[in-house]
């Protein structure tokens, strides 16, 4: 792994805590403390990954957060992964580390959405400066996200469809997915049962762990968790076996 370069061009991944205002009203300051120190946990996790993997100090199969050259940034109930260039390594590790978030997350009921982009972007870590297009890409689009996960940014999503595709990743799929004002054909990364399972094995299914955001919200706001349950319900054709929904 070469040197964590400042500015270069590299993969952003971004991601926006849902309801963190209305949260941090309704419960106590020991109950919110105990959420951000939860994300900040997984955040830690991958960004000292991500040092050993630049200082080459992790020899670990692929695919595995041993490995992963991603660092990563909170800023209050925002958090940026930030890849060390535009490889398709790179690229492949920060969807990795991306869909690792967001089942961490997932597992606490924590809602959440996102955005990758792709560009010139500056991180010096030493300065604590961090700018560039590529984060305000992200950041507009995953406003625009209307239900809990990440979509591509059309800068990440033509460089991901000009890799050959033997080189991709099954988490990434495209399909029409709920953007404020429609159903909108978009990649995303896809949360699968069985990649779930990998990280809890004891989880009943992926449509139990995502009603259990129901328990947290009413009226209007329930329909992230509707659009949730259809973005990855529908992923392999409605099938309700992966759900799932049909006991044995």
């Amino acid at each position: 792994m070469s040197e964590f370069e400042p500015t270069c061009e590299r993969f952003i991944a971004y991601f926006d805590l849902m309801g963190f205002k209305d949260f941090v009203y309704r419960h106590s300051h020991g109950e919110v403390k105990k959420t951000i120190d939860f994300v900040c946990k997984i955040v830690k996790t991958i960004d000292s990954v991500g040092l050993e993997a630049l200082n080459g100090k992790t020899n670990k199969a692929p695919n595995s957060l041993s490995e992963v050259a991603v660092r990563a940034v909170v800023f209050s109930d925002s958090v940026i992964f930030i890849s060390n260039g535009d490889t398709i390594h790179d690229a492949r590790e920060i969807i990795f580390v991306s869909k690792y978030f967001l089942c961490k997350l997932f597992d606490k009921s924590i809602p959440v959405k996102g955005a990758l982009a792709y560009g010139t972007f500056t991180a010096d870590f030493e300065k604590s400066s961090f700018f560039g297009r590529p984060l305000i890409d992200a950041f507009l689009l995953a406003g625009e996200a209307h239900f809990y996960g990440a979509v591509l940014h059309n800068t990440f999503e033509t460089y991901w469809k000009s890799i050959d595709e033997l080189r991709r990743m099954d988490s990434v799929k495209s399909k029409p997915v709920p953007i404020k004002g429609g159903y909108i054909t978009h990649s995303y990364i896809d949360i699968d049962m069985e990649g779930y399972k990998a990280l809890f094995p004891d989880v009943e299914s992926l449509e139990v762990v995502i009603e259990k955001f129901y328990e947290s919200v009413s009226g209007s706001t329930r329909l992230y968790v509707d659009n949730t349950k259809k973005v990855y319900s529908t992923t392999r054709g409605d099938s309700s076996e992966r759900m799932g929904l049909l006991s044995s």
